[in-house]
């Protein structure tokens, strides 16, 4: 029944999940720089203990990940490095 309810919206049943909206602007014109939007949710696995805060603290440290190389390909950094899904 998890998988069925994973392949219907997107995370099993009794895992952590989280999202989140983050919208740039620039600070003196509020001109609109960034936007977007995410959702993350964990996995059940059996070598894996059921772990809610767990999987919310990855989700977050891939967003910071990804949101720290998107400000380098902004800059025109030539050693952005993409973080893994």
């Amino acid at each position: 029944m998890s998988k069925g309810k994973k392949a219907i919206g997107g995370t099993e049943s009794f895992v952590g999940k989280a999202s989140v909206e983050v919208e740039v602007t620039d600070s003196q014109t509020g001109e609109l720089i960034a936007a977007g939007v995410d959702r993350r949710g964990g996995g059940k696995y059996a070598w894996k203990a059921l772990h809610r805060w767990e999987d919310f603290e990855q989700a977050s440290t891939y967003w910071a990940k990804k949101f720290r190389w998107r400000a380098c390909t902004m800059r025109g950094d030539a050693k952005c490095e993409m973080p893994k899904e």
